[in-house]
């Protein structure tokens, strides 16, 4: 597995969880989670998290988009996680 097939995922905007890419690559989440870290010495979850984030601040900067919309489109039900994830 290579982690810059991961990373093209992530780029591609699409959505991404821990559990879609390890269903995507064949993997258990742990055994993902593990090739990742060692591939990068990030943590995946975490990274998919900061990701999605930095997404966030550009569509809450750049566009009109109301907070509650983005924060749904980003995976978070209420929009109060949403701002506590920042």
């Amino acid at each position: 597995m290579a982690v810059s097939k991961i990373f093209e995922i992530i780029e591609s905007g699409r959505p991404c969880t821990v559990h879609g890419l390890a269903a995507e690559f064949d993997l258990s989440e742990s055994h993902l989670q593990h090739l990742f870290k060692r591939q990068t010495g990030l943590c995946l979850g975490r990274f998919l998290i900061e990701k999605k984030l930095q997404l966030s601040a550009r569509l809450l900067l750049r566009t009109n988009v109301p907070i509650k919309q983005i924060a749904y489109t980003m995976g978070y039900q209420h929009t109060s996680s949403f701002t506590r994830a920042f």
